[in-house]
């Protein structure tokens, strides 16, 4: 299936169906657009790259970008919203991604036995987790961030982190919906990353526009189960 969507789509919506296939969120088809979060991969990266590779050695329509799309996509999204970030941050610039792969996705970070018991828990999953920088990012919705008491355990997730080493990014729909603020927003990432890139063209801005706009409105993908 993967690769035969492959000859009919572009390498945006692919990716983001493979982040969705092998993520652990699903939208019940009886239950409109409500997210259901915490279930298990239906597939994984590395068994969608070996179909692929093999249909590609067949000749077969599609399985070339298959395997090129998968190049971009990490496992463990729980939510349209973080594939639909993960897509952004690992396309590349032309393309107008930013290209900032390696990043793990709601991956483990033990907590200081120290801070366990302030925190309420033994380990902290980011968003988005750059180990070897020491960088995290993490999506915050206005579905599941707004009482005081989840903005309290965020802001308690955001210290921990901080204490250990850690640079902690926030993203949220504002800086999505913003050009200006997007563009400051992965700069900042960037330098924390120690990216160092080259001022972008007038067509890459262009394209960076395009995808964050797609990003905005949805990239058109949702897995059902």
């Amino acid at each position: 299936m993967f690769v035969q969507l492959a000859s009919k789509l572009d390498e945006v919506e692919l990716a983001a169906i493979a982040y969705e296939l092998c993520g652990s969120y699903g939208l019940p088809s009886t239950a409109g657009y409500e997210v259901v979060q915490n279930l298990a991969p239906l597939t994984s990266v590395g068994e969608l790259a070996a179909y692929a590779t093999s249909a590609r050695a067949l000749g077969v329509r599609g399985a070339a970008r298959a395997a090129e799309a998968l190049k971009l996509v990490a496992e463990g999204s729980n939510s349209p919203r973080e594939t639909e970030i993960a897509v952004m941050l690992s396309l590349g610039r032309r393309k107008g991604g930013y290209d900032l792969r390696g990043f793990l996705m709601n991956a483990e970070v033990k907590v200081p036995k120290s801070q366990q018991g302030a925190l309420g828990q033994k380990v902290i999953r980011p968003d988005f987790l750059w180990s070897d920088k020491k960088v995290t990012l993490e999506y915050d919705s206005n579905e599941h961030h707004l009482t005081p008491l989840e903005k309290e355990h965020d802001e308690a997730r955001r210290r921990v982190l901080e204490s250990m080493g850690y640079r902690v990014f926030v993203m949220t729909n504002e800086v999505l919906r913003s050009c200006t603020k997007l563009a400051l927003f992965m700069d900042d990432l960037q330098r924390s990353l120690k990216v160092r890139r080259s001022q972008p063209s007038s067509a890459v801005l262009k394209a960076q526009e395009d995808l964050r706009y797609r990003v905005v409105h949805g990239l058109g993908s949702r897995a059902t189960f």
